[in-house]
């Protein structure tokens, strides 16, 4: 499927919630919950690859690391030539995103 394919899925589930809708995460291509304000397009895209596992993709459980998310997931992830921190809660809700290192460009 096309990266615009991908998102349109995602943003027909979109329930309005005052702001720019919530998604709740029912669709197996993405069963993390979000509130669409949160995140930009290509940020949902990164999450729907990070979750299916496309492209280079780490994931944890926690660690007991004080800095993650307590009983949650952190996924690590390339996309487009940058590296990307992802924090899931336990209950499968978004917790955050993080830009972590840019690629130079290949020539």
């Amino acid at each position: 499927m096309k990266d615009h394919e991908l998102l349109d899925i995602i943003m027909e589930n979109l329930e309005p919630d005052g702001g720019g809708g919530h998604y709740d995460g029912s669709n197996e291509l993405l069963p993390w919950s979000f509130s669409a304000d949160e995140l930009t397009p290509t940020e949902v895209l990164i999450l729907i690859k990070a979750w299916n596992g496309e492209g280079k993709v780490w994931s944890f459980s926690d660690c007991k690391n004080e800095d993650s998310v307590k009983g949650g997931y952190t996924y690590i992830t390339e996309f487009q030539r940058g590296i990307f921190c992802i924090e899931i809660t336990e209950n499968m809700g978004f917790h955050s995103i993080e830009k972590l290192y840019q690629m130079p460009p290949q020539f």
